[in-house]
Parts: structure tokens; C-alpha cells; sequence
């Protein structure tokens, strides 16, 4: 007796046989018996799955949650991890009218650290409450619970019809993800050429002072320090691109302007963090004139930001 006939995604003509073997190893887990009571077998397209009853042992009042219950897990699953990327494309694509590749790829890789609880690229990727596992197996449990009520009435389920009309939820979590995914992209995009801008007016404006020392505690508490390791001070000098700098960029806005105004030769930075966003905006901005101090015998930070000596090291 055939209980259900799955149609796949039409790209994915390989997937039937696997999914069958997938789908017949869970049932034999599912059934009373060591023989399995329902077999899937792959249609003569490749992208068809066949679930057909053993019978007599088969009884459909007793055993037919268990058959909705294994297809809804697996095949949430299957859409997950398949057909997920392509519906983010087709987001980005059709909504936000990204039509480079590359531009896609890139917002495609912010939307699934979105979608896995990770943080974009400005910042290394932080996983966050739950991390990837815990997200898509949410998701996978949202699919699975309408496709579960949608086998249990119906007999034939067409898989690209059903994610493209049946799981309006489904689809609004992956456009939020993806417009979140794109206005980070465009913040991203924006910061790169801010801080090209900022590499421009550094490179053409005259040094003012040989040496500046960035030196950032182990709380990332930052100070600027002059050649003699005395408080940078930088008042009475011409603020017009540190302006600019206060006006556009939202990150530890006071070290990055005033260095600038400095306009310094050489940074030494001294931080038990090189990796710290300020840090590599600072390596960024100013390049070769930057380096972080491997270890200072006369300021003694270097690796364990210990207390200012004096004395430039």
C-alpha cells in the first residue's frame, strides 16, 4: 500500500536514493518490529521518494504518526541543509537586487553567521547564545512540525511547492537574517572606504612627532603616550580631520583622532590584545608606521601590561 510520494527539489535528481537509505535506517529505529513495517524507495526521476506499507503487519491508525513523524525530521533536514542556501540567495537576489556574485557570496556568508548566532566580520566571528547547532536545529524543528501536520492530510508532497507557499515563516526568518546580513554589509563596505579615506590623509599630511605609544591595559583601557612616555596632548593642534574622524567612526573615537592630529612617523603599540578591533584599525589606517611591541624593557608591557617605567624602551 503506498502511503506517501515525496517530489524533491528539482536540482537535486542525486539525493533520492540517499535520502530512501536515510529514510529506511531511521524507520527500522521507529518500527515495533526487527522488520521494518514501511519501505522508501526512490522513484524512476531520482528526485521522487516512494513510502510504501508492509502489510499485514502495517496498521495506519497505529503506525501512521510514526511514518509523518520520521519523513517531517528528515526531510526538515534535507530542506535545511540543501535548499537553505538557495533561498538566501534568492532573498538577496530578488528582494535587496544584489546581482554580482561576489556581493551575493559575501552577504550569503554574513547571512548564515547571522542565521548561527555569530557576529560579522568586523569583529572575529563570536558564537553566541545556542551557536550553530542550537539555531538550525530550531529551524529544523519549525520545518518539521508543519511538515508533519501537512503529511498527516495529504498524501503527495511536492517539496519546492511547499517551502516556496507553505512556510511563510520559515521564509521571514531568512529575509531578517539576510537584511540584517545586508546592512552589515553595507556598514562593512562603508567602514573599508572610511578607513581608505583616513589612510589617504595620513599619507599625505606632514609628520608632526617622531614617536607615539598606544598603550591599551589588560581592561583595553587605552593611552596615548609621547616619545617620553608623558600624556599625549594634542589640543592646540589643527582638529579638522580628527572632526571628521569623531563624526564617522563609532570605535574608541578619542585614540583614533587624536592619533591622526598627532600625525606621528612611528606607533609602538603596547597591548596584551593585538587582535582588539581599535588595534587593527590602527594597523590599518597607518600601516608600516605601526608595529606592536613584542616586549619593552624600560615600559615593561609588551605581553602582561605591567606599569609604565620611564624612559623611551
Amino acid at each position: 500500500m503506498e502511503l506517501l510520494v515525496v517530489d524533491l527539489i528539482a536540482e537535486e535528481e542525486d539525493r533520492g536514493e540517499a535520502l530512501c537509505r536515510e529514510l529506511n535506517g531511521a524507520s527500522s529505529g521507529l518500527a515495533e518490529d526487527a522488520e521494518r513495517l514501511w519501505d522508501w524507495t526512490p522513484g524512476a526521476s531520482g528526485r521522487r521518494l516512494i513510502c510504501t506499507a508492509r502489510l499485514p503487519g502495517f496498521s495506519l491508525s497505529e503506525h501512521g504518526g510514526l511514518v509523518y513523524a520520521q519523513a517531517a525530521a528528515r526531510l526538515s533536514g534535507y530542506i535545511v541543509e540543501r535548499y537553505e542556501p538557495v533561498l538566501i540567495r534568492t532573498i538577496i537576489r530578488k528582494q535587496f537586487h544584489y546581482t554580482g556574485d561576489e556581493e551575493i557570496a559575501t552577504i550569503e556568508q554574513c547571512c548564515r553567521l547571522v542565521l548561527s548566532g555569530e557576529q560579522w566580520q568586523i569583529e572575529e566571528p563570536q558564537p553566541l547564545a545556542g551557536g550553530e547547532a542550537g539555531s538550525r536545529g530550531q529551524r529544523e524543528a519549525r520545518v518539521a512540525a508543519e511538515l508533519e501536520g501537512f503529511l498527516a492530510e495529504n498524501t503527495r508532497l511536492n517539496l519546492q511547492g511547499f517551502v516556496t507557499f507553505r512556510l511563510q515563516g520559515y521564509w521571514q526568518e531568512l529575509r531578517e537574517a539576510a537584511e540584517y546580513a545586508v546592512e552589515e554589509y553595507v556598514m562593512d563596505k562603508q567602514y573599508q572606504e572610511f578607513i581608505s579615506l583616513l589612510k589617504y590623509f595620513v599619507a599625505v599630511q606632514p609628520s608632526r612627532r617622531k614617536l607615539v605609544h598606544v598603550v591599551q591595559d589588560d581592561g583595553q583601557e587605552i593611552q596615548l603616550l609621547d616619545a617620553d612616555f608623558l600624556p599625549l596632548d594634542t589640543r592646540s593642534e589643527d582638529r579638522a580631520i580628527a572632526e571628521l574622524v569623531d563624526a564617522e567612526l563609532n570605535v574608541e573615537d578619542m585614540v583614533l583622532s587624536s592619533l591622526i592630529t598627532a600625525a606621528p612617523a612611528s606607533i609602538r603599540i603596547h597591548t596584551p590584545t593585538p587582535d582588539h578591533q581599535v588595534i587593527r584599525t590602527i594597523q590599518a589606517i597607518f600601516e608600516q608606521r605601526a608595529e606592536v611591541c613584542p616586549g619593552c624593557r624600560d615600559c615593561g608591557i609588551g605581553g602582561n601590561s605591567q606599569a609604565l617605567g620611564a624612559g623611551e624602551p
